[in-house]
């Protein structure tokens, strides 16, 4: 299914405008005091999300699904994790079982694939059809409290002996760990191939989610040449579209006074790394006559000049909630430096980690 709609214009900058703009701002190299200048969303993003638990490459899929939902519909949804959660967890225990592998405890992490996977198998509900009570939280408190109960339930409980670890009863044991009737929800759920979203390089188009996600596709910065990818994905954000970002996370190179993490700061008092997805909002480029292009929304012309700088960081939706002190959020949103993507925490990677999932069949 194929529609046309009109997108209206949300340029705030005339031509002569931003090029004083930018040229006040254009000996400005630094990402913590670049970024002070005012906001303008680029992408069409929903509220953000805090999770619970490690489930972070799904809440990117979330809010991808959500921009381009929103995009063809001009309507903000809160898409469930937690019912993706649910069945990442049903086919984790079942495969390893079939397998006969008898875990103890569940793996709350995956990847863009598995996400994608799941998506075109069960659908998408919204959470306040899921868990009510969830509706509007920013956290999900269902999630935390599921993990605890399903892995008492792999050591100890219905689920203990490996023999007893079939799809009727791991189904039970996660109906009681979510605390939901899974059956009775069915109802709810929308397929993929009946899910509006937009489509096309301008997202001009409506399609149906599952027509489009085969369009989508993941580039490692490790297979690819950088500089393509970096161009394509500047050229994609130009065009509104809500990508996918894989990345590694290291909190030694966190600016907790700017929300970046950037090679230059090193503090050795923060543990905690890993992978980590994210959905992107903006970028900033330094261009060799504007000076600092970035952030918020700015004429087709400005972006075309974007093209040709030099990436110094992006902008991305995260999903560790808006306000946190000690990961220098204030909106939600975090920014992560060219040098810290190639270079920052590779030795304990052991290989560049960073990928970018780009609609390739709209270009």
């Amino acid at each position: 299914m194929m529609r046309y709609v009109y997108r209206r214009s949300t340029s705030i900058l005339s031509t002569s405008l931003a090029v004083l703009i930018l040229q006040a701002c254009g000996q400005n190299h630094d990402p913590s005091t670049a970024v002070s200048k005012p906001l303008v969303t680029d992408v069409d993003h929903t509220d953000v999300k805090r999770q619970s638990i490690g489930n972070c490459w799904l809440y990117a899929q979330a809010s991808w699904v959500e921009s381009l939902h929103k995009s063809a519909t001009d309507e903000s949804i809160d898409v469930s994790e937690t019912y993706w959660t649910y069945w990442h967890w049903y086919e984790q225990i079942l495969s390893s079982a079939n397998y006969g592998r008898k875990i103890e405890e569940i793996s709350t992490g995956g990847s863009w694939r598995t996400a994608q996977n799941l998506l075109r198998r069960y659908g998408v509900i919204r959470e306040g059809d899921f868990i009510p009570y969830e509706a509007g939280r920013q956290m999900s408190q269902a999630q935390a409290i599921a993990e605890i109960r399903i892995n008492q339930s792999l050591s100890q409980g219905l689920l203990a002996n490996l023999e007893d670890r079939t799809p009727a009863n791991i189904q039970a044991a996660l109906d009681q760990a979510f605390s939901v009737d899974m059956a009775s929800k069915q109802a709810y759920v929308t397929p993929a191939d009946q899910f509006e979203v937009a489509a096309g390089q301008k997202l001009d188009q409506i399609r149906m989610l599952s027509e489009i996600m085969g369009d989508w596709r993941e580039y490692s910065l490790a297979r690819y040449d950088q500089q393509s990818v970096f161009q394509f994905m500047k050229r994609a954000l130009n065009d509104r579209q809500p990508v996918v970002m894989t990345m590694w996370v290291d909190f030694r190179y966190l600016n907790t006074e700017s929300a970046t993490f950037q090679e230059t700061i090193y503090d050795p008092t923060y543990e905690g790394d890993g992978g980590h997805l994210v959905v992107l909002e903006d970028y900033v480029v330094n261009h060799p006559e504007l000076g600092i292009i970035g952030e918020g929304d700015a004429s087709d012309w400005i972006k075309q000049k974007a093209m040709e700088g030099d990436l110094m960081y992006v902008k991305a939706k995260n999903s560790w909630g808006t306000n946190r002190p000690d990961r220098g959020l204030t909106d939600g949103y975090t920014r992560f430096t060219v040098d810290y993507l190639l270079d920052a925490s590779r030795q304990e990677v052991g290989y560049q980690y960073t990928s970018f999932v780009l609609p390739v069949g709209s270009y």
